[in-house]
Order: C-alpha cells, then structure tokens, then sequence
C-alpha cells in the first residue's frame, strides 16, 4: 500500500492537487480493499470516520482510473464496480446473473490465448480481464428447484 500513496501523491502533486485527509483516507481504503466494490461501498465504508462528500469519492475514483492504479468494470444491472491493480497480474471474473458474485480466477489457457492474438496482431497487453456470465453454484440450485416444480 505504501508504494500505492505514493504514486497516488505524485499524481496529486503533478495536478496540482492536494493530499487531503479526504483523500489519505480514500486512498488508505481503495489500496487495502482486495476485492470488487462501488464507489457507495467506499462512501458508506468512511462517511462516520471523515467528513467527505460523493463528489470527492467518484473524483478521486475517476483520476485513479485514469492513471491505471484502479480498474472501473460495468457488469451489467448499470452499477460499477471498482477493482485495485496496482502491481497486480491480469485475471478474469466469473459473474452471477442473479446474486450478482464475482469471482476472480486465473487461466493458462485463456493468457496464452491472448498471448497468441497479440502476437499475430504485433499488440503489447498491458491488461486484459476475461468476464464469463453465468449462475453461481448456490443460485443454480435455487433455478432448477424452481424448475422442478413447475
């Protein structure tokens, strides 16, 4: 995380921005939160431990967007969600159309897929993200027990 802070404060410092406790508290939040969240969850998550506005989060989210140390996702139902990369390698997302899980998981196969279009297209990745829509285990069983009884 440390590293992190600190390129979050040489991207305020290049902007002009200042490192705020708003934004150490935001920052301190996104880096050490390892899984999936939307902006509301980071809002809910500091708004009794610092006084901080929505606009501040989805400011903040937006430049750790664009300068690649955050991933913004859209899958689907119109929220998004949020995923810190920094340092990270590629993976992809399983995704439950009903519960709305994510799960993240990794694959040879599908990196030496996209190993191979790159290479015949001459394309550097610097990331890619693999998202696979579908039922979890636990909203299958909910589907097909209501199938039974029709």
């Amino acid at each position: 995380m440390r590293s992190a802070l600190r390129v979050f404060r040489d991207i305020l410092r290049e902007k002009g921005l200042k490192f705020t406790k708003q934004r150490e508290a935001l920052a301190k939040k996104i880096f050490s939160t390892r899984s999936h969240f939307s902006a509301q969850d980071i809002y809910e998550s500091l708004k009794d431990k610092v006084q901080i506005s929505r606009a501040t989060v989805y400011r903040t989210l937006n430049l750790l967007v664009e300068n690649h140390i955050i991933e913004e996702h859209d899958f689907g139902k119109g929220k998004k969600f949020y995923e810190f990369i920094l340092g990270l390698e590629s993976h992809n997302h399983l995704i439950c159309l009903k519960c709305g899980k994510i799960e993240e998981f990794k694959s040879d196969l599908i990196e030496k897929v996209v190993d191979e279009i790159a290479r015949d297209r001459n394309f550097r990745v610097s990331r890619y993200s693999f998202n696979v829509y579908g039922y979890c285990s636990e909203c299958q069983e909910e589907l097909f027990k209501n199938e039974r009884k029709r």
